[in-house]
């Protein structure tokens, strides 16, 4: 026993918890989560406003909209996924409910910015349709924009701890 304490050490920490790998279950949940919001988006920017989306950089709007919130939530599910496998589970429902929790986290500095915003007095709308268009662009594109800044703020500080050799958790 003294002589290979090495491979105990390897062995009593494998036995005590599988492997679960973070992209498998954080893909589904990215994909899920960025075709919701690509299509928000590009329902919002293309029905009744005056904004009149025209031009596309990958040839369609909406695949610009749903590029835009897969690349928005890529970073969430990634966050979340390795959240929960650092809880030592491997599910893809808490995946999903723990990026829920990032969109919420999100959504509440996308209305803290956005009282702000309107207290400026910098709301171009003046029709109640017209606000009410504005306001519901803007949470949505402002929550994922926080939502993706807060998990990928997470991400990076995650990767320098570790990098850094702190105990990460």
């Amino acid at each position: 026993m003294a002589q290979f304490p090495e491979q105990h050490q390897e062995s009593c920490c494998n036995a005590d918890r599988p492997a679960i790998r973070v992209l498998p279950r954080a893909s589904p949940v990215a994909l899920i989560w960025g075709s919701i919001i690509g299509v928000l988006i590009w329902g919002l920017y293309s029905f009744g406003n005056s904004v009149g989306v025209t031009s596309s950089l990958l040839g369609h709007p909406f695949v610009d909209s749903l590029i835009l919130g897969f690349l928005g939530s890529a970073p969430i599910a990634v966050w979340s996924a390795l959240e929960v496998k650092r809880a030592g589970f491997d599910s893809l429902a808490l995946v999903f409910r723990r990026s829920s929790v990032w969109f919420v986290r999100g959504g509440v500095v996308a209305l803290v910015v956005l009282a702000a915003a309107i207290a400026g007095g910098a709301g171009r709308e003046t029709t109640p349709r017209g606000i009410a268009s504005e306001v519901t662009r803007f949470l949505v594109v402002g929550a994922t924009v926080s939502a993706c800044i807060l998990a990928a703020a997470n991400l990076i500080r995650l990767a320098v701890r570790r990098s850094l050799g702190m105990k990460t958790g």
